[in-house]
């Protein structure tokens, strides 16, 4: 049998594909460390990487379906979907710290916003344990009700990141409007470093630029030994990428039941429009 490949068929296509996995309960997360630079064997915690297990049982990263449903405006459903399925690993394992990326295209709408904060509050128990990373992949339309929601949230527990910084819509100046306790550095900037010397003057200035704000700085993309090497020179407190761990499905994923908040989250952002 001949199984289509997701990455050859259309946007409109991916999309409905990504909606059925949603309302079937196909969406798991798959864990990443975030590793102490002094030790690392020493996990701050565990970035949870949405994948999607299509109806031939094959499994799929986030860039193969993530960007359609953020640009059809389904990113909401997805990053609900997300907080739910994390607070029940939170609740299984109580050792477990686990990170769960917020688009801003979600932090955007004040209604996804309460919405959000209610699933928090109502999961405050574990809130201590999770990081909400914030992802600039679009500007923030209503920057006032995504502090709002931050602010509140970070009052129950949670500690508050900027994933993607350098790159995008994450601007130096999102430092000075939140509370923020953990800055992730872009993994183009690490990247950037087998180009050249200015890759390395790259990535230490913007380093520096997060330390002064924040006492945790996250490099991405750490990939090789020379890339650690460089993040260790440009002063980061944690390194994530492939040459420290690799993604790993989480121990729940078999057993996630479906999670339908689809109502309550297209009746909110018809409210938006």
């Amino acid at each position: 049998m001949n199984v289509p490949s997701i990455y050859e068929e259309p946007a409109l296509s991916r999309i409905a594909r990504t909606k059925s996995a949603l309302s079937e309960g196909r969406i798991f997360a798959a864990r990443q460390g975030v590793h102490d630079v002094g030790n690392t064997g020493k996990l701050l915690y565990s970035e949870c990487l949405a994948r999607m297990i299509d109806e031939w049982g094959v499994v799929h990263s986030a860039g193969a379906f993530v960007p359609y449903l953020e640009g059809a405006g389904g990113a909401a459903v997805l990053d609900h979907y997300m907080l739910e399925l994390i607070f029940q690993e939170l609740a299984s394992e109580p050792d477990a710290v686990l990170g769960c990326n917020l688009s801003a295209h979600t932090l955007s709408n004040p209604d996804h916003c309460a919405l959000l904060l209610d699933s928090i509050q109502h999961h405050r128990i574990a809130a201590s344990r999770l990081i909400l990373e914030v992802t600039e992949t679009a500007p923030l339309h209503y920057p006032a009700a995504a502090q709002e929601f931050l602010k509140a949230a970070r009052a129950t527990g949670c500690r508050i990141a900027i994933d993607d910084f350098g790159a995008g819509y994450a601007a130096p100046s999102r430092l000075l409007d939140v509370a923020v306790d953990i800055v992730k550095i872009d993994a183009s900037f690490t990247h950037r470093i087998l180009r050249g010397h200015d890759g390395r003057g790259s990535l230490y200035h913007i380093v520096g630029l997060a330390a002064c704000a924040v006492p945790i700085v996250v490099v991405e993309g750490v990939e090789t030994e020379e890339h650690m090497q460089a993040a260790l020179a440009a002063g980061a407190t944690h390194l994530q990428g492939y040459l420290l761990s690799r993604p790993t499905h989480s121990p729940l994923h078999h057993s996630y039941p479906a999670y339908r908040p689809l109502r309550r989250l297209v009746r909110a952002g018809r409210k938006k429009q």
